[in-house]
């Protein structure tokens, strides 16, 4: 005679459950907060290096395509716990662009830090921020506002860390 679970769950599924709370509580995950994730990272004085991948295009709900044209986004630098101007060379101009070539492709943003008598520790956080897509073309040099098919700002998280030495 066999004997269902009246709740439908099968043997895989609560081993599974146990396995999950098991690695939770061993990890000690329920007992750290959270942080930011960090992109890049540099000592004080040394130069952070931005990678970003070109944008998608959502096509359908599970499928997304590299934006085929060439895109050029402005940029600029956020303090969240780092001194814009003191711990790193601060980017806000109209001027501050980056490009991704057309197809598959990367852009790099190169950020300078600067050293300080100053211990801060675990090191001090800043985002970078690309803004204001544009499509461009070098034949013609024009620009295209971009309408909603690439994001409209992407993100990253930029760690200043002391000099070892």
């Amino acid at each position: 005679m066999m004997i269902k679970s009246k709740t439908g769950l099968g043997k895989p599924v609560l081993l599974s459950i146990g396995i999950f709370i098991a690695v939770f509580l061993l990890t000690g995950a329920w007992l750290t907060s959270p942080t930011l994730a960090i992109d890049a990272k540099a000592e004080e004085g040394k130069k952070v290096v931005f990678i970003f991948e070109k944008p998608k295009i959502k096509i359908t709900e599970n499928y997304y395509i590299t934006h085929p044209r060439k895109l050029l986004y402005t940029y600029k630098t956020v303090a969240v716990t780092a001194t814009s101007g003191q711990d790193y060379k601060e980017y806000s101009s109209h001027q501050d662009t980056v490009r991704f070539p057309e197809g598959n492709g990367t852009a790099t943003v190169i950020v300078e830090t600067y050293l300080d008598d100053i211990d801060e520790g675990d090191g001090e956080t800043f985002k970078l921020v690309l803004y204001k897509p544009y499509y461009w073309d070098t034949f013609d040099d024009w620009w295209e506002r971009s309408q909603g098919q690439i994001p409209e700002q992407i993100e990253q998280i930029g760690k200043i860390l002391e000099p070892s030495n």
